[in-house]
């Protein structure tokens, strides 16, 4: 007896202490001094510490970004009692900001098999099944945790989860089930109408945006996607009405101004094309069908700069990068630079030597251009001996250009106009002659 009371005199002086302690602890959590509050739990024996300060002490790790620590602590509450709910998510949380997806699934995965009933807890757990890319267990748990309910949230999810698994017909119901219970949530609107975008029903797509942009006009991302879908749709004017929207709402993505140029260059209004391609070619010159467009917009010589650098970016497309060299020939041919413009053309010839209209091309250029008939009447008779492969009527659309009968005409009537012009011509002497002639005559 005389042992035991001076340890109980000292639990009973302690135990005021560590209840001061605890609360100055907590003072500190609450006022979010973590910093202050785990320097007073370092003055206490780790190995003394209870369930609360040891929850406080996970608590300021975990506010603090301390994650590994954090862990810890919320593993030695875990596994001193593994129904507790509270302590179980945070774990699971803290696992989740170290990019640690396998611990979260397990943890929730037994919280749910203690509370099957929890909806809460199957949500989570659908999350989890949904970062790993296991769609099919994502969108049972989240239709189950949906049961009667109208959540748009679980909506939204179990239509992304068919989207994932290529079940468009479910994710359209589900998305407009939730366009239904929540018509200004652009989440589902958008989705929706991305996802007729990908299969190409634009007039779907169109729909969908239209009538969420009467609700809500202001909307960046549907506005955008609006006017792309005008643009699929081959509605020009539409589309650039939607992205000049694009534009009075700040949206200065490049994306608005790629697809503003090209609605404008396929009206033909090639000022305002440039000035919106030309902000997109200071951000990336690598865009092959945007250098391309900026040659064709633009007059000599600017165009040759576009179409030399869509030259740099084609060379695996052999069909389009024969074209671009043959448009790069008539803006050469256009400022006076007449043998780059013929080089030009020959790089088109060797890309696709298939291709009869490029040899049309080579004589059009050695007869107007160069003055060299000979060459001319070559590529002019080449040109003929292509015709007999196109019937009757000969016309036929290339890889590259549209040959019609007429042309066939003109390369026949080219050369006969010009053998029978050099046939005429008379003989030339030589300087030699011409010399001794003068000769004589001074003599």
């Amino acid at each position: 007896m005389k042992k035991l009371f001076p340890l109980l005199c000292l639990f009973i002086y302690l135990h005021p202490a560590n209840a001061q302690n605890k609360d100055s602890i907590a003072t500190l959590m609450q006022v979010y001094d973590y910093q202050g509050a785990l320097l007073q739990i370092s003055k206490i024996n780790p190995d003394s510490l209870d369930t609360e300060t040891l929850y406080m002490k996970a608590t300021a790790f975990k506010a603090l970004s301390k994650f590994p620590e954090a862990i810890a602590c919320f593993d030695l509450l875990y596994k001193k009692d593994t129904a507790n709910i509270k302590v179980t998510l945070e774990l699971a949380d803290c696992y989740k900001s170290t990019n640690n997806n396998q611990e979260p699934r397990e943890l929730y995965e037994k919280a749910l098999l203690l509370n099957p009933g929890n909806r809460y807890l199957m949500q989570l757990l659908a999350g989890s099944y949904f970062t790993t890319e296991q769609y099919d267990n994502a969108k049972e748990l989240y239709l189950r945790a949906c049961g009667q309910d109208t959540s748009v949230f679980l909506l939204k999810q179990t239509g992304l989860c068919c989207e994932k698994m290529l079940q468009d017909e479910e994710a359209i119901f589900f998305y407009k089930r939730a366009i239904y219970w929540a018509p200004d949530d652009y989440q589902p609107a958008f989705r929706l109408a991305n996802l007729y975008k990908n299969l190409r029903d634009y007039d779907m797509g169109i729909a969908v945006a239209d009538s969420f942009l009467k609700r809500v006009p202001d909307n960046r991302d549907v506005t955008r996607l609006c006017g792309y879908l005008h643009y699929l749709n081959k509605d020009f004017p539409k589309a650039i009405s939607r992205f000049e929207q694009s534009l009075a709402l700040s949206d200065t993505a490049v994306f608005v101004h790629k697809y503003l140029g090209f609605s404008y260059f396929k009206q033909n209004e090639f000022p305002k094309a440039i000035i919106n391609l030309e902000k997109v070619f200071a951000i990336d010159s690598t865009d092959t069908e945007l250098c391309y467009a900026l040659g064709l917009a633009h007059d000599v010589p600017e165009n040759i700069r576009y179409f030399r650098a869509a030259i740099y970016q084609v060379t695996p497309a052999i069909a389009m990068l024969s074209t671009v060299y043959q448009d790069l020939a008539l803006a050469l041919t256009k400022d006076w630079k007449y043998h780059e413009a013929l080089a030009a053309l020959m790089k088109a010839r060797e890309l696709m030597p298939s291709d009869p209209a490029i040899l049309y091309k080579i004589g059009v250029h050695y007869d107007n251009w160069m003055d060299n008939k000979e060459m001319a009447v070559k590529y002019y008779r080449d040109f003929l001996e292509t015709r007999s492969a196109l019937g009757e009527e000969f016309y036929a659309v290339t890889a590259t250009s549209v040959i019609t009968k007429a042309d066939y005409e003109h390369a026949g009537n080219r050369i006969h106009d010009m053998e029978a012009a050099m046939t005429s011509m008379p003989v030339c002497l030589s300087d030699t002659t011409m010399k001794n002639d003068s000769a004589n005559n001074a003599q």
